[in-house]
């Protein structure tokens, strides 16, 4: 209840205390509140510290899977919120594991057109783009979207708003515009609640930069902050959607009021003891270009080398190749920028890598032609690669 009305502290607070006075006795009741007990914390970290909720979430796992009372839909939903923590850690292959074992299970209690069947499915399907496994999404929303329409209930609305928004998602990783053009709910409200309607405000403003029509997206993105409750305004899905604004106004030539929304928004999360996530790190990313189109290189570099001060083993790595793509271009672009062309060419060339599936006009694969920097030095990178004295050294992938 305490989650529900965005108030995060009282809910980690009531939680441990819960999980200390589980702790002091070792029967079969009080390992599987335990159980439950870590997955509420984890859940409370999702988006805000991703290396805790993962930690959380597989603490909690072992301990329903290590209960000889454990029931089916504990283990179905428990290898659900590992899958989703593994994906926010940049883990995909390892979520895909998890989410298919959740929804063997999921599938065999509820059947295949449940709710919560169908938003697994849906997971999966994230899980399987992230990897750059684009296809393969698609061919799985799109499935299980027939099975629901060929035999409407109770959760058939559910379900289908669910599959609208991850099919958005999904074609948005791929660069799929057209795609993902057919699956905008231009009507959907924000509710910071539900996933799926912060994915479509999110996407929505996403296909919008991507088609030029930034300015547009501008108001609805005001209006949904404007909208959301006193108590989520420090959450995970206010601070999507404040990223998502201020990248807008970026996109609309409305720089000064970009930089200040970045800047804005680190501010506002490290408040909310929020960097742990990928979302954080997207931002301060960034925040280094815009500083460094405002003639701010020193401050961009230092904002990058702070965010990269986390150890390595609880980094939050992008969740995904596309995401991965984008990062890579941001860094370089500062680093080619700051006049640091060599440490910018491993970048460049994981760039490129990461395109691989892309869709032909995605505008991921436009970033190197409309940013002269980024051109330029591929070019020296091209020239110098067929040279008589690099070519035998040149590495083919």
């Amino acid at each position: 209840m305490l989650s529900k009305t965005g108030d995060r502290a009282g809910a980690l607070a009531a939680l441990r205390e819960g999980l200390q006075l589980a702790a002091q006795t070792g029967t079969d009741s009080p390992r599987e509140a335990r159980a439950e007990l870590r997955q509420m914390l984890g859940r409370l970290h999702l988006g805000l510290d991703e290396p805790e909720a993962l930690r959380e979430m597989q603490a909690s796992h072992e301990g329903f899977v290590q209960l000889p009372t454990v029931r089916l839909p504990q283990l179905g939903f428990s290898f659900w919120q590992l899958g989703i923590a593994l994906l926010h850690m940049g883990q995909p292959r390892e979520a895909q594991a998890a989410l298919r074992e959740g929804g063997r299970r999921f599938d065999q209690i509820y059947g295949p057109l449940d709710r919560d069947s169908v938003r697994l499915v849906g997971d999966l399907a994230i899980a399987l783009a992230a990897e750059g496994r684009y296809d393969d999404a698609g061919a799985l929303l799109r499935e299980r979207q027939a099975r629901v329409q060929e035999r409407p209930g109770p959760d058939t609305d559910i379900a289908l708003r669910a599959l609208k928004a991850r099919r958005l998602q999904a074609a948005l990783l791929a660069g799929d515009l057209d795609e993902a053009e057919s699956h905008v709910d231009a009507a959907a409200a924000v509710d910071p609640t539900d996933a799926h309607s912060v994915l479509q405000a999110v996407g929505r403003a996403e296909l919008a930069r991507a088609r030029g029509r930034s300015a547009e997206a501008l108001a609805a993105l005001e209006q949904a902050l404007a909208g959301l409750p006193a108590a989520h305004r420090q959450g995970a899905a206010a601070f999507e959607l404040r990223l998502a604004l201020a990248e807008c106004r970026w996109a609309a030539e409305q720089r000064d009021a970009a930089r200040e929304e970045f800047q804005a928004l680190l501010a506002s999360m490290k408040q909310a003891q929020a960097m742990r996530n990928w979302t954080y790190r997207r931002a301060a990313e960034s925040t280094a270009l815009a500083l460094t189109a405002n003639g701010q290189t020193p401050d961009a570099l230092a904002l990058l080398r702070a965010i990269d001060d986390e150890p390595q083993a609880t980094r939050v790595p992008p969740p995904s190749r596309a995401e991965r793509a984008e990062s890579a271009w941001r860094r370089a672009s500062v680093l080619l920028a700051a006049g640091q062309t060599e440490a910018a060419q491993p970048l460049l060339a994981g760039f490129q890598t990461e395109l691989d599936g892309q869709h032909p006009l995605s505008p991921r694969r436009a970033l190197t032609t409309t940013t002269p920097p980024l051109r330029h030095a591929q070019e020296g990178a091209s020239a110098a690669a067929a040279s008589p004295a690099t070519a035998p050294h040149r590495r083919h992938r």
